[in-house]
């Protein structure tokens, strides 16, 4: 069928005049779904800002955006109706047409939600975790129909969304054939969606479909769709679609999350908090709406950059119809750059694209960066007791993800902070509290890099309480935890103070050498690597062309030596980092040329090649321009 041409946008309706607002309202869920890239549980708290602050503030989005539709999702909406209702009740007034995603999972709630009239629910309808054969999976299927007939019964709308995965696949037939009746009894099916797991999130510690299995998945739905009278989309297939959708993400979708954070795009900002225009209860909201222009701006121009210096697309006589792919697709080449594919040109697009896409990051972020200002920066250091104070509270409430990661690192990268701070005329008063604090937050299974915007967070409110620290040094600090790990570097953040440079030097210096080697395996082991993995680059002639994968930890440690540690010596900003770094570089260019000579059982000849840094340093620094 035609409508199977495209591969569409998660978010299924995008209006063509008009933002549509998706508002994650509650990461609250009664339900623990295995798949769910939100992180909902039982255990979240209902709301992470105050509702009754946020609800004025979200209308106030709306009337500045010209917003012609809500999308109320979370979590599981329903059980904060109650919360929710002069929400609700106003966009009614306004005749601003709203749909909810819900698990339909308590008749009363749901006719609570009817009386404001939404337009459609979104209901999941995943096939079953695969069982044995011969079974049918009938109790699961009434439970679907039943909803269905409660949202007809309503006078609703119902849009079916299926999450496709390597434990249901197997089921998908069964779920047509259910469909297939379903779409026949009831009439109010708008849409059927099915969405392809997406590899990040909730799919990054699972095995993801093979591409014969998406192959055989795919031929199957499209096969089953040309006898169903309705909507059929197909969200994240990219490889087996021609034309490309379109990317809304800013311009005519923005997204409110639950703690009042406002963003081009909720599978964006679930993917990385880089992405995000400013919060409600702290900006201002010119601020915010400029931001989101900005990004839809420099978007639209990224594509057509793309699509101009690409011979595929150049070539291609779908070109016209082509919106360019969805940004959010990041992670599938296990790396930070897009692989925006499609059915005429299943290879990778250039690799152009990655200066393109860093020069796109670099000047958007520079937005979030803080204005380079004079700062004075102070020359009293915190005293023992402050300091012993501070380490006591992080030491209380650090939560270890994994042994590379705990109280040990933290005093490692205290000390060089210390020490290299004094050596560079750096404020000990800065860099000390922004080293203790930098990793103080654990990091998230879908992007590791982003624990530092919570570690900032929680270093704000420990600050402010000690009443040592003036509002401007609070700043300073957290400018220094935001910008000091490699996952940000690799998104464009640069350390614009010497203290926040000592502090990034600090913790990167603790991640080479005899220090860096021992951790990387720790890291990895904790992070489900298969294997040690073998060195098969020379390590003083880097890749260049592969990155760390930032939305979780690389396929082993030896290849996470080639991603990153090699390439941290050159990036040292200090010159007593880069000091420190030599003698740590030269030890595991060393130790990888052991370790491949006990794999190999041979001599290695080139054991003593002199290190040569400079075609390295002129080859990243162009490579990211953010740098």
């Amino acid at each position: 069928m035609e409508q199977l041409k495209f591969s569409d946008c998660c978010f299924l309706s995008i209006p063509k005049e008009g933002p549509r607002l998706v508002w994650e309202v509650t990461q609250y869920c009664p339900f623990s779904c295995e798949y769910c890239f939100t992180w909902s549980s039982p255990r979240r708290e209902k709301f992470e800002a105050e509702i009754d602050r946020v609800i004025p503030k979200v209308e106030e989005l709306i009337e500045s955006m010209g917003v012609k539709e809500v999308l109320v999702t979370g979590g599981e909406p329903l059980p904060v109706v109650s919360d929710i209702t002069p929400f609700l009740g106003y966009l009614k007034s306004r005749g601003i047409p709203f749909s909810i995603s819900t698990n339909l999972y308590d008749e009363a709630l749901f006719r609570e939600v009817c009386q404001f009239e939404p337009r459609t629910v979104n209901l999941s309808v995943d096939p079953p975790t695969s069982q044995p054969s011969h079974t049918d999976f009938k109790a699961d299927f009434d439970r679907i129909e039943a909803k269905v007939a409660m949202i007809e019964t309503a006078g609703r709308k119902a849009k079916l969304t299926a999450v496709i995965s390597r434990r249901n696949y197997r089921n998908v037939p069964k779920l047509l054939d259910f469909l297939s009746n379903v779409v026949q009894t009831h009439r109010n099916i708008d849409k059927i969606a099915f969405n392809r797991e997406y590899p990040i999130g909730f799919a990054a510690k699972l095995e993801c479909q093979t591409r014969t299995e998406l192959e055989q998945t795919f031929a199957t739905i499209r096969e089953w769709s040309s006898s169903i009278p309705v909507s059929i989309s197909l969200v994240n297939w990219s490889e087996f679609h021609a034309p490309l959708q379109g990317c809304p993400a800013g311009k005519q979708i923005v997204s409110v999350q639950q703690n009042a954070d406002v963003t081009p795009c909720s599978l964006l900002y679930n993917i990385t908090r880089s992405f995000r225009a400013g919060n409600l209860l702290r900006d201002s909201l010119d601020i915010i709406v400029s931001r989101l222009e900005l990004f839809a701006q420099d978007l639209n121009k990224y594509y057509k950059q793309t699509e101009f210096n690409t011979q595929e697309c150049t070539t291609c006589n779908m070109r016209a119809a082509c919106g360019g792919g969805c940004l959010a697709m990041l992670p599938i080449a296990s790396n930070h750059i897009p692989q925006r594919t499609c059915e005429r040109n299943p290879r990778r697009i250039k690799d152009h694209e990655r200066l393109l896409l860093s020069e796109f990051h670099k000047k958007y972020h520079e937005v979030y960066s803080p204005e380079p200002r004079l700062f004075a920066a102070p020359h009293e250091k915190l005293n023992n007791m402050a300091e012993q104070r501070m380490r006591e509270h992080v030491k209380e409430k650090f939560m270890p993800s994994d042994l590379a990661h705990t109280m040990e690192h933290v005093d490692a990268v205290v000390k060089l902070a210390k020490m290299i701070s004094e050596a560079e005329g750096a404020s000990l008063k800065i860099t000390v509290p922004a080293a203790y604090f930098h990793d103080a937050a654990p990091r998230e299974a879908a992007m590791h890099h982003m624990h530092t915007y919570k570690s900032a967070a929680l270093a704000e409110k420990y600050l402010k309480k000690t009443r040592l620290f003036t509002p401007e040094e609070i700043t300073h600090v957290l400018h220094c935890i935001i910008t000091s790990s490699y996952g940000s570097y690799l998104l464009g953040y640069k350390p614009l103070s010497l203290e926040a440079k000592v502090v990034r030097d600090a913790d990167w210096l603790d991640a080479i050498g005899a220090r860096g080697i021992a951790r990387v395996f720790a890291f990895e082991q904790a992070h489900g690597a298969k294997e040690m993995g073998y060195p098969g680059y020379d390590p003083e002639e880097l890749p260049i062309a592969i990155d760390m994968n930032i939305t979780g930890p690389d396929s082993s440690p030896i290849y996470h030596f080639f991603t990153k540690l090699l390439k941290i010596y050159p990036l040292l900003e200090t010159a007593t980092g880069r000091k420190l770094g030599e003698e740590r570089h030269r030890f595991m260019v060393e130790f990888l040329r052991q370790y491949r000579k006990e794999i190999d059982l041979k001599k290695d000849e080139s054991y003593q090649t002199p290190l040569n840094f400079g075609t390295l340093v002129v080859e990243q620094s162009n490579n990211h321009a953010s740098a």
